[in-house]
């Protein structure tokens, strides 16, 4: 099966993790808040989950939802 799980600060990282652990396709929709860029975290949101998961913006997962129907 296939799974989008979104995300505004992590929350769901573990969910996905296991998703995948059990052979499910995984994409970690992420949605930062505004003031944690603003705070100059940018740089430690992006290295989050990195390698565990496929993550992409939710922006970028919205704009072509069309090919994640199944998910």
């Amino acid at each position: 099966m296939k799974f989008v799980v979104a995300t505004q600060d992590y929350v769901g990282l573990g969910f996905a993790v296991r998703l995948r652990d059990e052979r499910h396709e995984v994409i970690l929709a992420c949605q930062p808040r505004s003031e944690d860029f603003a705070k100059g975290r940018r740089a430690a949101y992006e290295r989050a989950g990195a390698g565990l998961v496929d993550k992409a913006p939710l922006s970028e997962l919205l704009a072509r939802r069309e090919t994640l129907r199944d998910a």
